[in-house]
């Protein structure tokens, strides 16, 4: 599987989402080789120097940065290190699950997370992707509740609704948690074909909103707020959003769909009971598992991981 590099398919749209959701932090654009495609950036905040792309971690994979030219993106990033007296890096390596023997011999000094994300291949026939569900999802998803109505909401029908869902976000947390200009950025993704809305109501009351972006052949969960009063009586609310957000992802032809991290494996921060509750949720959803590893520090271990067959 090629799967994608996240990087890779983030629009202007999102980089400058990424700018306004981490003011006041500053950013300097540069790339790690000379053909210009690994962007990176230093992130600038007080004393703190940090090698990222905009916030979130950079990507490095093998199947786009083949080990050969490995030891020049490392020597690269160590020259980058140096001469911008960088405090902390956030790299990414991901990697297909052959086994799991070799993550024990890492050095976790030079480790934040390691984690499963799972990307569901949208080129399989519907059914099969919905067989890949755990048996509770496809129950849930079966189940009709006919007081709601979804709606689908892109470039072709939109109003103004992510606004109304902005207001659903603050009712939901108690307080606006980013700037406005944030979602006027989440609409110009909707207007220019990067993003979608799916939408529920209860008659007159819209009780949830989600908001998935979409660039080249890529897609991604990206937000979604609910009305808490309605989840026992409906529980079906946020599964049957997803599973309608793959059949239009489908018919768009999209290749792949995630919706996150999946399981930790390894954090230095362990996670709340919570966050592994949201992680089981997603992981029900089936797909194609891909270790993810969080590096703070360059090391061997980054080429030997990727010489792993």
């Amino acid at each position: 599987m090629n799967y994608p590099i996240i990087n890779d398919n983030l629009c202007d749209d999102y980089i400058c989402y990424l700018k306004e959701y981490n003011k006041p932090k500053k950013y300097k654009q540069l790339s790690i080789d000379i053909e210009q495609n690994n962007l990176i950036t230093i992130e600038k905040d007080r004393d703190l120097r940090k090698l990222n792309f905009f916030g979130i971690p950079f990507c490095i994979q093998k199947e786009r940065d083949k080990t050969s030219n490995l030891k020049d993106l490392i020597q690269n990033l160590n020259r980058i290190l140096q001469d911008n007296k960088i405090n902390k890096i956030d790299l990414i390596l991901f990697k297909e699950i052959s086994s799991l023997k070799y993550l024990e011999a890492l050095d976790k000094k030079n480790i934040s997370k390691i984690s499963i994300q799972k990307f569901i291949e949208l080129d399989n026939d519907i059914k099969l992707i919905k067989n890949q569900f755990s048996k509770g999802h496809k129950h849930v998803i079966n189940k009709e509740f006919l007081e709601l109505s979804y709606k689908l909401i892109d470039h072709t029908n939109y109003n103004n609704e992510i606004f109304d869902m902005m207001k659903l976000h603050k009712l939901v947390s108690g307080r606006f948690t980013r700037s406005k200009e944030s979602w006027f950025l989440n609409e110009k993704m909707i207007l220019n074909k990067k993003g979608f809305l799916i939408s529920v109501s209860l008659g007159e009351e819209i009780i949830s909103y989600s908001f998935f972006y979409c660039n080249n052949n890529y897609s991604e969960y990206f937000s979604s707020c609910t009305k808490r009063n309605y989840f026992k009586k409906f529980n079906n609310i946020t599964h049957k959003t997803i599973f309608l957000a793959i059949e239009y992802l489908k018919k768009r032809k999209f290749k792949y769909f995630t919706l996150g991290e999946t399981k930790i494996l390894y954090d230095e921060n362990p996670s709340s009971i919570k966050l592994e509750n949201i992680q089981t949720f997603k992981s029900s959803f089936g797909g194609k598992s891909i270790i993810k590893i969080l590096f703070k520090n360059i090391n061997d271990d980054i080429i030997n991981i990727c010489e792993q067959v």
